[in-house]
């Protein structure tokens, strides 16, 4: 499916934004532009700076100021998830519940007679990555907006199809099944990429999901906002809520299963007896892989600071440890017994 990408000054940003939120569920945490790119304004809206003017009940519904906004705008920790056929995506804050990384070396495995070991003949590496997180609202308008973002993800898990030349949908006509590229800080990207930083469209690790589950916390509770305000007739003109039955989870549990779909070459390369090296490695670029980042060693005001502990060390480590449990016990001890004592020192005049 084809995009055309062009600049826009932050009045019109602001202007598509409004217009797509209109248009495509309500959400704001999504590139209104539907070109994969992170949005200037953030890529988590602050609910709490949203007003309830549609249903009439300001501030009721408000709430404090989230921290996480900021953990998701500021220091990136965040998911997003590249839907590769339409070129649209969406953004979580990484409450993260689960998190594995699986692979599963293949071999075609043949017994023959009188060998006690099969002949194992390599065939793939697979992986599969599960991940879970959590999406807990701050107040109404961010449940509003986790069930618009919701709605965008199951949407994306159905096929892209061609219209017809009589303007209908056929499933003859099917243009992509669902793929996507999936990014979460240097846990999840593609290999090889020399910084961390970047959309999912860019350095997003692709693949196929091939299980989705979606949970309301029902512990949690719901908002069960009315939709609009009526005045009853009488003296008081008492304001009540007019209820179309709709309800907003407080929190939900997400889980995925991802079936990486491998895009660069991975393995070894032998160049010599003594140069073997990862495959599309270079010397300014290495092969990290599976996870992005760096092993560069941290520093604290200029100075190296180690931060693991080496094996040789792990026993003066753990000695050191027992030391400090043991004087804990006793100082705890010393005070419990310290009326007692007192006592005795007392009577033995």
């Amino acid at each position: 499916m084809a995009h055309h990408r062009k600049e826009v000054s932050k009045d019109e940003f602001d202007q598509i934004s409004s217009t797509k939120m209109s248009e495509k569920g309500g959400t704001r945490e999504v590139d209104p532009l539907d070109s994969g790119d992170i949005p200037n304004n953030g890529v988590i809206f602050k609910a709490s700076e949203a007003s309830n003017e549609d249903t009439g009940l300001q501030n009721i519904y408000t709430a404090y100021t989230d921290p996480s906004n900021q953990l998701a705008n500021e220091r990136k920790e965040y998911i997003e998830i590249y839907h590769i056929p339409t070129g649209m995506n969406v953004f979580f804050k990484a409450f993260l519940t689960e998190f594995s990384d699986n692979f599963s070396p293949e071999y075609n495995e043949e017994a023959v007679f009188g060998r006690m070991d099969p002949i194992a003949t390599y065939k793939r590496t697979g992986r599969k990555i599960t991940l879970g997180w959590s999406l807990p609202a701050s107040d109404l308008n961010e449940a509003k907006e986790n069930m618009a973002k919701m709605n965008r993800l199951i949407q994306m898990m159905y096929p892209v199809y061609d219209k017809t030349a009589d303007g209908g949908n056929s499933a003859t006509t099917m243009r992509s099944g669902p793929i996507f590229k999936i990014k979460m800080g240097n846990l999840i990207m593609k290999p090889g990429q020399k910084t961390t930083a970047g959309t999912a469209k860019l350095k997003g690790l692709p693949g196929i999901i091939g299980a989705f589950s979606y949970a309301p916390d029902l512990d949690a509770g719901v908002f069960d906002p009315p939709e609009s305000t009526k005045t009853e007739p009488g003296i008081q003109k008492r304001v009540v809520g007019v209820y179309e039955g709709n309800l907003y989870p407080k929190s939900v549990t997400v889980s995925i299963t991802i079936t990486v779909l491998h895009d660069t070459p991975l393995g070894f390369e032998v160049f010599g007896d003594d140069d073997v090296r990862l495959r599309n490695e270079t010397a300014d670029m290495p092969a990290r892989f599976p996870y992005g980042g760096d092993n560069k060693q941290t520093s604290i005001i200029g100075k190296p600071f180690t931060y693991y502990v080496k094996q040789s060390d792990w026993k003066a480590y753990l000695d050191v440890q027992g030391d400090l449990m043991k004087r804990r016990v006793e100082m705890k001890a010393n005070k419990l017994l310290a009326p007692i004592n007192d006592a005795r020192k007392f009577f033995n005049k």
